[in-house]
């Protein structure tokens, strides 16, 4: 019998740890009475990531239930063999409508994980070569540090959280944000970009809330799908249109295995809703087959 635990943030979402608690009391009872609900108690990041590090030895499928950032963060924490399931109980929920679960309950989703199988995806692996680097399903650097920046200050200091702190975070950002040069290097080939607003290296399509803003991109194709974003209109554009089925085709899309960006401007680099480092020089490949996940 395949045994479960659940390893869930406190700090996801805008429900509080009691309310999380009694919904996975629910999820226990359709995955088996032996499934294991840790982590609400913990007070940091560095706890969550070490509660699941010892709760993945005990257990066959670890289930991350929480945000986009939370499973970023525990799977950047943890060894790739490990095989996760996922629970959105965030506010993003990127890797929600990746999976395909933006239709459905936490129930559904559970039952539906239990008869799931188990699939390997690949990621992106970012890296200032200053550190090790860090993976994820989607990756920028441009405006989204700002406006992330800016959505941590609105939830910390004006309690706002979700959508609407993200979108008045976005307004925010474009007041401040200055426009930087980029040289980007795609399998070789050059390119040199002056005013850049935002330059995204993906695997998948959708950004938080469900937004499709690049519909080309594919967990299981060994390729990363990148995106230059040069002026607001075209930022503008792309949102509007990325609610739409067939998603957003705006913005310069190319596809390509490795890429480095340097630029004479600071950058920032974000992860999976997550503020990674700032730098001037960053490198991105591809991590074919990296994460074991069911669904």
């Amino acid at each position: 019998m395949t045994m479960y635990g659940i390893i869930a943030n406190p700090n996801a979402g805008v429900r509080s740890a009691n309310y999380k608690y009694q919904r996975l009391l629910n999820i226990k009872n359709i995955l088996g009475v032996d499934t294991i609900i840790e982590g609400l108690d913990t007070k940091s990041a560095a706890e969550l990531c070490e509660t699941a590090k010892c709760l993945a030895e005990k257990v066959d499928i670890l289930i991350v239930a929480g945000g986009d950032g939370t499973l970023n963060q525990i799977v950047n924490a943890l060894d790739n063999n490990i095989i996760y399931a996922f629970l959105p109980m965030g506010s993003g929920n990127l890797v929600r409508h990746e999976l395909n679960y933006q239709n459905r309950s936490i129930c559904r989703i559970s039952k539906y994980i239990k008869n799931a199988q188990i699939r390997e995806i690949d990621l992106v692996h970012c890296t200032n070569k200053e550190d090790n680097g860090r993976v994820a399903f989607a990756s920028s650097i441009g405006i989204d540090g700002t406006i992330l920046k800016e959505r941590e200050w609105l939830r910390d200091i004006k309690k706002l959280k979700g959508l609407p702190g993200y979108a008045l975070a976005t307004m925010r950002s474009i007041k401040k944000f200055e426009l930087k040069n980029m040289a980007i290097f795609i399998d070789g080939n050059d390119y040199h970009y002056e005013n850049v607003l935002d330059f995204m290296v993906m695997k998948a399509r959708h950004y938080g809330y469900g937004l499709n803003v690049n519909p080309r991109a594919n967990l299981f194709d060994g390729k990363l799908h990148t995106l230059v974003i040069r002026s607001y209109a075209e930022m503008a554009a792309g949102l509007a249109t990325s609610i739409l089925p067939r998603g957003s085709r705006f913005g310069e899309y190319m596809p390509g295995e490795n890429i480095i960006v340097s630029s004479n401007n600071e950058l920032v680099l974000q992860c999976d809703g997550e503020i990674i480092s700032k730098g001037h020089y960053f490198e991105f490949n591809v991590k074919k087959k990296y994460l074991k996940i069911k669904f």
